[in-house]
């Protein structure tokens, strides 16, 4: 996706970081709001975060297998 590897690093890092906390924002959403919001909060962030996934980690992971710090913790 980036010809800079340094910039898709940098992009990476943000992915890792957005996706914690937007996962945390579910938590703070499932206490404070009503069951209804709460599952369409849940079904939006799941887009959200399936969007980041696929059309931005996943090619920069392509390219730069070793950026991929997911992968490599969890073999």
């Amino acid at each position: 996706m980036f010809e800079d590897k340094d910039v898709a690093k940098d992009i990476y890092e943000l992915m890792l970081e957005f996706r914690i906390r937007l996962s945390d924002s579910v938590g703070l959403v499932n206490e404070r709001c009503s069951e209804e919001e709460a599952l369409r909060y849940k079904k939006a962030i799941g887009k959200v975060l399936g969007y980041m996934i696929y059309e931005i980690k996943e090619p920069i992971c392509e390219r730069y297998p070793e950026l991929d710090v997911e992968k490599t913790t969890n073999e």
